[in-house]
């Protein structure tokens, strides 16, 4: 039975409130932070009762899963990795994944958003098996994969371990932000070029299935991811 009341408005607050987030090539990460401080959504996960399901399109979390409800999953699709090599959906699977968007000319929160996932990643080493890092560019125009090779290098991204950074199609990922995620992915030409996408990370267990959506800016991230993955069973 779906959890109604209290959970299910903090489900539509999450839908009212994702956050758009621009990132701007010469912006400062504090100044990046604080120009969206005013958009950060908590984790809806509530310790205790497990990791929710989300719908479609609403992301309202649902503890008990049933067979009817359509539910967010990763859909089929093709991109290419930092080596050149096409990936599909599968990689998706098998083990547990915590999704980024990210740019690699922003010097705005998207290292800042990569660091977050690193010290999640150096927090549950040894705890959680199994648990892989997917940064997806939202300028694929330019982010080529020699480019998401070299960035991946720059800030120690181990790629033959368990991270993995995706270009392609740009309407394949701008629509798995928008249509999967429920989230934005666009470029802003004023006043100068930038990119808005969600500053978000998204879990996924091993059926590709959206199990947790946590603030990829917040200070105390590593300790909300450990909570969440806690409760993945």
């Amino acid at each position: 039975m779906q959890k109604t009341g209290s959970h299910k408005k903090i489900g539509m607050l999450l839908v009212a409130m994702l956050s758009l987030a621009g990132c701007h090539p010469r912006e400062s990460f504090d100044a990046a932070i604080k120009r969206h401080r005013h958009t950060l959504v908590d984790q809806v996960n509530t310790v205790g009762q497990g990791a929710p399901f989300f719908t479609v399109e609403t992301l309202n979390p649902i503890w008990v899963l049933q067979k009817d409800t359509p539910i967010v999953t990763i859909p089929r699709l093709q991109l290419i990795d930092q080596d050149g090599q096409t990936r599909d959906e599968s990689l998706f699977r098998d083990k547990v994944t915590v999704v980024g968007f990210i740019f690699t000319s922003c010097s705005g929160f998207c290292p800042f958003l990569l660091q977050g996932m690193k010290s999640v990643d150096q927090e549950i080493q040894g705890i959680h098996k199994d648990v892989q890092y997917v940064a997806l560019t939202v300028n694929p125009e330019e982010d080529t994969p020699e480019r998401l090779k070299a960035y991946a290098q720059e800030r120690n991204l181990d790629t033959s371990r368990n991270w993995t950074l995706l270009t392609g199609d740009k309407d394949t990922i701008y629509s798995l932000a928008k249509k999967t995620f429920a989230s934005q992915a666009f470029r802003r030409q004023s006043p100068t070029p930038s990119f808005v996408h969600s500053e978000h990370l998204y879990v996924l267990d091993t059926e590709a299935r959206l199990r947790g959506i946590l603030n990829g800016t917040r200070v105390n991230l590593k300790n909300e991811a450990k909570a969440l993955l806690s409760q993945m069973r």
